[in-house]
């Protein structure tokens, strides 16, 4: 063989293995095409575009008859399509008694004409004037000086109404939990009352889960029955009870490996109305594969809707996939129930959860308020809980003062929960709670007009019961690593009254306060009593900078370490940021909410010590007091 051919035989040996490399990279990249079927990429496609109808169509075509490998994926994307469609606005057919705004933070305004209209006087909603906002403006305790005429002097001379001394931790425990186990219990019976519903319990008398025959919920079609509402009432009641429990609801079918299109749909219904009232995400999901659930021996055969308790299992409270949270952070808020009557020993369980979107979560807020006093006066906190990561949270309110004490004024009550995510995308939900009953003989009084820029604290009186700290199971004990912050509230000054019955009221009250505790049951120390004891840290930080530097970290050791043996003094953390206006404001506010937030976290400080404060100043910096604790006044 000559040279010339032996050269022409390698050419084309080499070509056909360059030929075949390409067609095996070409096979491997046609097969990565092919990983997903037409019908799961189409559904994909209609999610990312916000077609929900369309997607859903797909993704229950690959439920019932695609690949067995893309049905875990299209049943997440039906529990994503149904929480984005009820974790917003409630359906245009939701009973009446679920009210839930979403707001932009951005642009905050009055609240909207479908909210249910106040009992009495006028509503005024109030947002944070930043959406970064991570920690409240500072709570000042002093009073302003009231002048009183000689013949109003007798008023002065009114004995104060005696206090009711805090109640101890472990009688609100029991309390609590006898008032939500009854909860839990009457609406158990409820269900048990109706005709072939079945309940398996387990040892300590929870639900291992419930099977509901599928004509109670529905008579043809997704529609339910008028007659359904109780049960849903009921399943609803039994979901806020049960904290600990995540709900996985299965369809007719489901069981045997066989549920129909119309049985996902009707299972879906019932999960809509749940995010509607206000229960979590992270706790309720649709699961239309059998697979992947655990079923009670006792409800394996079962024809109907399956409703299946999981507990003690951490929640997951981390979102993947942005089309979810195009409009902010995933959020829910709910209570239950919307109406109490304090005098009959009623209250309610407040629900709120902030999921962590890929974007991340840059704060969020939740406040309890009062009804305003007069026109354009603020609402008023009785509770005011901020953090910067995700969190799933329950507090349980029974509209009297410290918790064991008087009754709250009767009205409208309003919980607010306001998030933003990492790229200042919010979200804001409203609920109402009323409380009925008549009206307090003891209006709190309303305060003389202050100069601009002075602040004044509102006796809220204390917060409600916290079931995630001194109330039921700790959050801790579900989400790893979280950690509730309670920040102290405040309030802009109210109108100035002149009759003489008002200025009567303020003496009254200012006697009261003297005598009373304050929102967390401690008394309030007089202006200045804050240097007495106290020790002092400096946090630096860069110019327009909120990080915390090395030093700064160094510092909040230090903080720790002295903490470590001081178990009674109180934080005060005042932020500070050099300029004016908003921005200033806010960036002090972030520092000393960080620090705040790293003490916490870092070195298990109770919220309930630390008050925060914010400055607009020449300086950059977080200044850190350790203030004795004041002995009560018997």
């Amino acid at each position: 063989m000559s040279p010339k051919t032996s050269s022409v035989g390698a050419v084309l040996a080499l070509a056909q293995a360059l030929g075949l490399c390409l067609c095996v990279l070409a096979a491997d990249a046609f097969g990565q095409e092919r990983a997903l079927s037409r019908q799961m990429k189409l559904g994909i496609m209609f999610y990312e575009r916000g077609e929900d109808g369309q997607a859903m169509d797909r993704f229950m075509d690959v439920l019932t008859r695609g690949e067995a490998s893309e049905r875990p994926l299209a049943n997440e994307y039906i529990n994503l399509i149904t929480q984005r469609l009820n974790t917003g606005a409630p359906p245009k057919d939701a009973a009446p008694g679920l009210p839930v705004q979403l707001d932009p933070v951005e642009n905050p305004g009055p609240a909207r004409a479908a909210a249910p209209a106040a009992p009495e006087g006028h509503e005024v909603v109030v947002e944070p004037e930043a959406p970064r906002m991570v920690a409240p403006e500072p709570k000042s305790r002093k009073r302003p000086a009231v002048e009183v005429k000689e013949e109003e002097e007798e008023a002065a001379e009114e004995p104060a109404r005696v206090r009711v001394s805090k109640p101890g931790k472990e009688a609100v425990e029991r309390d609590i939990r006898a008032k939500i186990r009854a909860i839990y219990t009457s609406n158990l019976e409820k269900l048990r009352a109706i005709s072939d519903v079945q309940v398996a319990l387990d040892s300590a008398g929870n639900p291992d889960a419930i099977g509901i025959p599928t004509p109670v919920f529905f008579q043809s079609g997704i529609a339910f029955k008028k007659t359904a509402k109780p049960l849903l009432e009921a399943l609803t009641s039994i979901a806020f009870s049960l904290k600990n429990a995540q709900i996985l609801i299965m369809p007719e079918g489901a069981a045997v490996g066989d549920p129909k299109v119309l049985d996902m749909r009707r299972t879906m219904g019932i999960s809509a109305h749940l995010y509607t009232a206000g229960i979590s995400p992270a706790r309720v999901r649709v699961n239309l594969l059998s697979s992947q659930v655990e079923i009670p021996k006792a409800l394996r055969n079962f024809k109907g809707i399956l409703l299946v308790f999981v507990y003690n299992k951490p929640l997951d409270l981390v979102m993947e996939g942005e089309a979810a949270h195009d409009a902010g952070p995933t959020v829910s808020l709910g209570v239950q129930p919307e109406r109490v009557d304090p005098g009959r020993g009623e209250g309610s369980v407040i629900e709120f959860s902030v999921l962590e979107p890929p974007a991340g979560l840059a704060s969020w807020r939740f406040r309890l308020l009062r009804p305003s006093l007069e026109e354009g006066e603020d609402l008023a906190p009785l509770n005011d809980v901020v953090g910067s990561g995700p969190v799933f949270h329950q507090i349980y309110w029974n509209g009297r003062k410290n918790y064991f004490g008087d009754p709250m004024p009767a009205g409208r009550y309003e919980c607010v929960l306001t998030a933003t995510d990492g790229r200042n995308r919010s979200r804001t939900l409203h609920r109402w709670i009323t409380l009925a009953g008549a009206p307090s003989p003891e209006r709190p009084s309303v305060r003389s007009r202050k100069p601009v820029g002075e602040v004044e604290a509102a006796p809220a009186g204390p917060p409600p019961a916290d079931l995630g700290s001194g109330g039921l199971d700790s959050p801790e004990s579900l989400v790893k690593g979280v950690t509730v912050g309670k920040a102290v509230s405040s309030k802009r000054p109210a109108r100035a009254r002149k009759s003489r019955a008002s200025a009567k009221r303020k003496l009254a009250a200012a006697a009261q306060d003297k005598a009373e505790p304050d929102a967390e049951g401690q008394p309030t120390a007089p202006a200045g009593a804050a240097a007495a004891g106290a020790k002092d840290f400096e946090l630096s930080f860069a110019p327009d900078s909120p990080e915390l530097s090395p030093e700064a970290e160094a510092v909040i050791d230090q903080v720790g370490a002295v903490l470590e043996n001081d178990k009674k003094s109180t934080l005060e953390i005042t932020g500070h940021a050099a300029g004016a206006g908003l921005e200033a404001a806010a960036l002090a506010k972030k520092r000393a909410g960080d620090a705040a937030d790293r003490l916490m976290r870092k070195y298990g400080v109770p919220p309930e010590r630390i008050v925060i404060r914010s400055s607009a100043s020449d300086a950059d910096k977080v200044e850190i007091k350790l203030t004795e604790a004041a002995a009560e006044t018997p």
